[in-house]
């Protein structure tokens, strides 16, 4: 994209910009100023955003008479939300506004082979990756519990069905609640702990005002790793369409870019439908367009109401199909593994390649090198294991949460000069360097 093409879709950006922070309620309408009042996202005290005129256009501009910080109004918008400097942010905020986009955001196969990309973080080790997933059930069948388990286990740390979690605030919009009734949950549910779980009874609605409440939060609690939205109903804005599957794609759409973006996990409660499928994930009450835009989806199901064991049934991009039993606790109400599980409900096993490169770490110890030097050690080391660099590139990149978790073996890349280098530890003693 040329320097010409990008200043145009800035001046895109500009002339929605101000429609579309007014419609927020991000900014204040002062009659008696030529400007509109907001806060700085630097000092927090108030900025103005005003038009000025231009050769072809007004442009927005942003100033902060406390701080001194200025610049386009784009500039300001970015700023709040977190996006980096660069014409994907542009593209960004485009799709955002809603203000068409004349031009593709290409990359190049050279390109996409030369970046590095870092695995998708776990939330929960072989469940839950960072993204959007659904967490779909009949009414009143325990996926408000479920949730408030998951907030409490990542908020704490604590393991979860035998698996590791990463530790984070959660943010948890339970929005057919009230204060009272997660009080009493969370005195059944949580021990001495709660961790850092914010609550909320009521939010936006997805197209207005949710995405701006959910960024600002984010960026004042930039620990976070999950949002739950309970439920999807409520937050949904259903429009005169002729098409369903649209707007279920464009719903989960918005809430998707927030999590990729942030790099977190917010999981959607909602139902599921009244007629009865044998492929568990077309139970999903709407269209295919809500698990098409999702990442994955966790479906509760119960043999019998009334018995206390369930079958979570998990699928996802990034996570392999899992059906857990879990039992819930009548005491806590907690949801935990039952005593028999399904011979798919265990943490796959890792790939030989993998295990071969754990296996070398644990003998030797720390190895920095080429993918093509690694891949000729494995075949040394064992004459079976035949791979080709790129592919141990790509499995080290798919397995490095596994390889941290189960194996002791930190992953992390290099280079040097032009040369792309594979950096191995053991976990052990890093925290000493």
């Amino acid at each position: 994209m040329t320097d010409a093409q990008y200043h145009n879709l800035y001046q895109a950006v500009d002339y929605r910009l101000i429609d579309y922070l007014t419609l927020s309620n991000i900014l204040i309408d002062k009659a008696a100023n030529p400007h509109w009042t907001t806060a700085c996202p630097h000092c927090s005290q108030p900025a103005h955003i005003m038009m000025l005129p231009s050769a072809t256009k007004p442009v927005a501009h942003w100033s902060c008479p406390a701080c001194g910080h200025e610049g386009n109004a784009v500039a300001y918008v970015r700023e709040l939300w977190g996006y980096a400097e660069d014409k994907h942010a542009v593209f960004a905020l485009c799709r955002t506004l809603r203000v068409p986009v004349p031009y593709l955001d290409t990359i190049t196969a050279e390109e996409l082979l030369s970046r590095e990309y870092t695995p998708k973080p776990e939330l929960i080790e072989g469940a839950l990756t960072a993204g959007v997933y659904l967490l779909v059930g009949a009414p009143k069948l325990g996926k408000s519990w479920l949730s408030i388990c998951l907030s409490h286990c990542v908020s704490t740390g604590s393991p979860l069905w035998g698996r590791a979690v990463t530790k984070g605030s959660v943010l948890y919009l339970a929005l057919e609640d009230d204060d009272e009734r997660l009080q009493a949950r969370l005195h059944r549910v949580c021990d001495s702990s709660t961790g850092h779980i914010t609550f909320a009874t009521h939010a936006g609605i997805l197209g207005t005002d949710l995405e701006l409440q959910i960024h600002n939060h984010l960026r004042e609690n930039n620990d976070t790793k999950l949002i739950i939205i309970d439920t999807l109903a409520k937050v949904r804005d259903i429009q005169n369409s002729n098409s369903a599957y649209l707007q279920d794609y464009d719903a989960i759409s918005r809430i998707k870019h927030i999590a990729d973006k942030h790099g977190i996990t917010i999981i959607i409660v909602h139902h599921t439908r009244k007629q009865e499928s044998d492929d568990v994930m077309m139970s999903i009450s709407g269209t295919n367009g809500l698990l098409g835009a999702a990442d994955g989806a966790m479906i509760l199901t119960r043999p019998r109401r009334m018995e206390a064991e369930a079958v979570l049934s998990i699928t996802g991009r990034d996570v392999p199909d899992t059906e857990l039993y879990l039992t819930q606790d009548k005491d806590t109400m907690r949801w935990e593994l039952a005593p028999h599980q399904p011979d798919n409900s265990n943490i796959p096993k890792d790939d030989p390649v993998i295990v071969e490169v754990a296996d070398y770490i644990a003998a030797n110890g720390a190895w920095t090198g080429t993918a093509q030097q690694l891949s000729d050690i494995l075949s040394a080391q064992n004459p079976s294991v035949r791979v080709n660099p790129n592919v141990l590139s790509r499995k080290i990149n798919d397995y490095a949460v596994a390889l941290r978790h189960r194996h002791g073996v930190d992953v992390s890349r290099g280079k040097d000069g032009n040369v792309k280098l594979i950096i191995l530890r053991p976990v052990d003693g890093l925290e000493d360097l």
